[in-house]
């Protein structure tokens, strides 16, 4: 299974226009039954530092066959980690190298490593 990060611009094609069924995963910090699940991915996380997941793509593919929200698990990792960000600009800078692909997929990419995709590419935008 995998997790892609629905947005206004794919909605129409990764929804709509899908083959397949899809199920969609509504979440925001003010509602109770999402913050239900919240220890579920403390402990998978806690889980992942402690390497029980494996590494790299092995891991999200391990983490997703499961049936867990990749991207809530590793950014939870990362909190606990104290994975520093980088600035706006250093990742603006990554994406006019390529680093983050094109299109949905770097919107993607962008998003699940907890960046605000806007202004990302509205500095790239500058920088351009």
């Amino acid at each position: 299974m995998s997790v892609t990060v629905i947005t206004k611009e794919n909605f129409q094609k990764e929804v709509l226009e899908s083959t397949k069924p899809v199920l969609l995963d509504f979440w925001a910090t003010w509602c109770g039954p999402c913050q239900m699940v919240s220890p579920i991915v403390d402990e998978i996380a806690q889980e992942v530092i402690n390497g029980a997941w494996g590494n790299g793509q092995d891991r999200k593919n391990r983490i997703e066959q499961a049936g867990y929200d990749y991207t809530a698990v590793q950014n939870k990792v990362n909190e606990l980690c104290g994975t520093p960000k980088k600035s706006i600009d250093e990742i603006a800078r990554a994406v006019i190298r390529g680093e983050y692909g094109n299109g949905a997929d770097r919107k993607n990419r962008i998003t699940a490593e907890g960046y605000d995709y806007a202004a990302i590419q509205a500095r790239v935008n500058d920088l351009m």
